[in-house]
């Protein structure tokens, strides 16, 4: 039997957004000595199961799941790693629908979700953090995506080790 490992749901957004944010991620990274990243909207993280079954039910959520329009806000950071600097993403009903079926699809407990895109995992003060976003332009990073697929992502360890397994058209 294989070992679990720890997974996440991520959309991600079409070639066009997807290079203008990830210019963005790889810039912040550059000047902050990060790890850049895909970008993404986590659906759900922290499954924990063996990659065949994350899979299958991968596949069994993109299927019951129809595209939906993802709707950026405005940029925002916290004091968290991994939401250092990010993007609000407007918390519509399709968008809801999708993490509350794919919490149920994984067996999660649907908790407080608060979807966003990030630009950098750090730890940076709350003075850089100010900075970086009061020099974000809305209209770079605005507007909205399609969300018609998903990315199976093992989430294990540091962000260079982080790996795609599987993708699915919804």
């Amino acid at each position: 039997m294989a070992k679990p490992g720890t997974y996440s749901i991520w959309i991600v957004p079409g070639k066009g957004m997807k290079g203008r944010l990830y210019r963005r991620i790889k810039e912040l990274s550059g000047m902050h000595n990060a790890t850049p990243f895909e970008p993404h909207l986590t659906l759900v993280k922290d499954i924990k199961m063996g990659e065949s079954e994350a899979v299958e039910r991968t596949k069994g959520l993109a299927g019951s799941l129809g595209s939906f329009a993802v709707k950026l806000g405005r940029p925002s950071s916290s004091q968290s790693y991994f939401k250092s600097v990010f993007i609000k993403v407007r918390k519509t009903g399709e968008l809801y629908r999708a993490y509350r079926q794919a919490s149920e699809a994984f067996g999660l407990k649907s908790n407080m979700y608060r979807p966003h895109i990030s630009l950098i995992y750090a730890s940076l003060p709350a003075s850089k953090r100010r900075s970086i976003v009061k020099g974000l332009k809305a209209k770079e990073l605005g507007g909205s995506f399609v969300a018609d697929n998903l990315h199976l992502h093992r989430t294990e360890g540091g962000v260079e080790g982080w790996r795609c397994v599987f993708k699915a058209r919804v």
